[in-house]
């Protein structure tokens, strides 16, 4: 996908005053949809990613243990 095809479907809404507050992606085209998507799809992915960066995080002997014990 080039910058222009991408500049071809989008377009900025403003304000009384001309200020940016939108933007408005034309997802008519199935190329540019399909792209859109699956762009948001991985910005989504990053985010929930980073969110558990900090989060607890147990130790792999501990997991095969409970693995091992639900397989009796």
């Amino acid at each position: 996908m080039t910058a222009s095809t991408i500049n071809k479907y989008k377009t900025y809404l403003y304000d009384e005053n001309g200020k940016p507050v939108a933007l408005q992606l034309d997802l008519k085209n199935k190329k540019f949809k399909d792209y859109i998507e699956e762009m948001i799809e991985d910005y989504e992915d990053t985010l929930a990613a980073m969110e558990r960066e900090n989060g607890e995080t147990i130790d792999a002997s501990l997991v095969e243990k409970r693995v091992l014990a639900l397989q009796k």
